[in-house]
Parts: C-alpha cells; sequence; structure tokens
C-alpha cells in the first residue's frame, strides 16, 4: 500500500466528506475529516466558531486540524473548502499526501448547500 496520505479538497458542498469515505472504506483506510478534527479541538462547532471568534481564529483552528490529519499514517482526509487557501496548510498537504481537487457545477453546489445551518452562506446577500 502507498505510504502516502490522500488529502480530498474543493469547495463547500462538492462532495469531499462523502467521496473521502467511500475512498477510505474501499481502501481499507482510516478517514479523516479536518471540521470534525478542528470542532473537536475548539469545543464548539463551526457556525459557532465563526460567531463567537470570527473567521480568522476559525482559520487558526483550521490550520491546526490540517496538521494533525496530515500528521496520520496513511488516511483518508476530507478538508474544509477553504483550507488549501493558507499557505501552511497547503504545504503541509502537498508534502503529507497525493491532493485531489474535487469540482462540482455551481447549481448542484448550492442546491446542497442552501439552508444548511452548518455551513456559511455562498455570499453576504439574503437570497
Amino acid at each position: 500500500m502507498n505510504s502516502l496520505n490522500i488529502i480530498i479538497i474543493g469547495y463547500r458542498g462538492t462532495g469531499k466528506g462523502a467521496v473521502g469515505r467511500l475512498l477510505a472504506k474501499k481502501l481499507g483506510r482510516r478517514f479523516l475529516d479536518t471540521d470534525y478534527i478542528l470542532e473537536k479541538n475548539a469545543a464548539m462547532d463551526i457556525p459557532t466558531i465563526f460567531e463567537k471568534l470570527g473567521e480568522p481564529k476559525f482559520r487558526d483552528f483550521e490550520t491546526e486540524a490540517v496538521k494533525e490529519a496530515c500528521s496520520n499514517e496513511t488516511p483518508v482526509i476530507s478538508t474544509g473548502g477553504g483550507a488549501p487557501m493558507r499557505e501552511e496548510n497547503a504545504k503541509a498537504m502537498k508534502k503529507n499526501g497525493i491532493v485531489i481537487l474535487l469540482e462540482c457545477v455551481p447549481e448542484v453546489i448550492y442546491s446542497r448547500i442552501k439552508g444548511d445551518p452548518h455551513r456559511p452562506a455562498l455570499t453576504d446577500l439574503n437570497d
């Protein structure tokens, strides 16, 4: 078995978690979700982090979660949509694994995330 992690990135709503779980099962590997790790380490959910501590602190928690996930041996990792935007996260991912970008058409992403209270809105607009 390849000793590299498999890291799935992509915009929110592209299916990173679902694909990651299926791939991990197929390969007989552990599945790690950086959003889950982040919430566990912060002891609060993502919307609460944004509301109480703001996005900069959320991104700090996210960076720690990426480092933690990438330090494991050969998991399949699903990241938050914005995780690769921070340079140190992108470097950790590239250093410790094979990075796969999932893409999806905007209409499908919108249909998956609209009304989900656990996901930030696409824009600051109401509709």
